[in-house]
């Protein structure tokens, strides 16, 4: 079974909404088929091929389709693009693992759930059926994309939750106490100075003689602080 990498609903959804609205879309959409350049294979992850479609939609999830990344710089799409790449792999070798590792076991009854909540969740007058139809997906795929969502959940779960049993069997107080006597300059810090203040509000419109009041308040505040009386009082 090859990984469904990231064919993702939310994708099918804005592609098939934009063949909907374009005037002949249904047909352009076959035209794009004869000889489709985002079929080229751009990577393979242990052996399974992904294809620049797949990138495209990676990047999409990054950088949302209405934009026509027409507000990003070539750099900037150089970015986004490597970042899809590296999630791609990721995902692939999380699957992977977790299938060696016995934990890619996910129930039917799961699935169904997710189903019927995207079903729910599908414009009105739109069925499921249609939306795979028209985005070149199966119903396996689906399926086996949401054991994949699943699968990847429980994996990062678990592997969080053995990170912190680890981290707090090692992390003792010999263990910092060690750190910190082999790391002081990393805990210096340089002179701070805490800096407080005690605002006297005049009204801008009382003239100098209350403007003068709120100085001569200031000026004894200030030489009070000066000779030692505690500030916060």
């Amino acid at each position: 079974m090859t990984i469904f990498s990231r064919k993702t609903l939310v994708a099918a959804l804005i592609i098939t909404a934009m063949f909907y609205s374009t005037p002949g879309g249904a047909a352009e959409k076959k035209a794009v088929k004869k000889d489709d350049p985002s079929k080229e294979v751009i990577m393979r992850v242990d052996g399974a091929p992904y294809n620049r479609e797949e990138l495209n939609i990676e990047v999409n999830n990054l950088f949302p389709l209405m934009s026509f990344h027409s507000s990003a710089s070539p750099e900037r799409m150089n970015q986004i693009e490597k970042a899809a790449l590296y999630d791609m792999i990721n995902e692939a070798v999380i699957i992977k693992d977790a299938k060696r590792n016995g934990m890619a076991r996910v129930e039917n009854k799961e699935i169904d759930a997710q189903i019927n909540d995207i079903k729910k969740g599908l414009p009105r007058g739109m069925s499921l059926a249609k939306v795979l139809k028209n985005s070149d997906m199966t119903m396996s795929n689906l399926r086996e994309y949401l054991a994949n969502r699943i699968t990847m959940r429980r994996y990062k779960q678990k592997k969080n939750e053995e990170l912190k049993k680890k981290a707090e069997q090692t992390v003792t107080e010999a263990y910092m106490k060690s750190y910190y006597e082999k790391n002081l300059g990393k805990f210096k810090l340089p002179e701070q100075v805490r800096v407080q203040t005690i605002l006297i509000k005049a009204d801008p419109s009382g003239g100098t003689r209350v403007w003068n009041a709120a100085l001569k308040k200031a000026t004894d505040l200030a030489n009070r602080a000066r000779k030692g009386e505690d500030f916060g009082k």
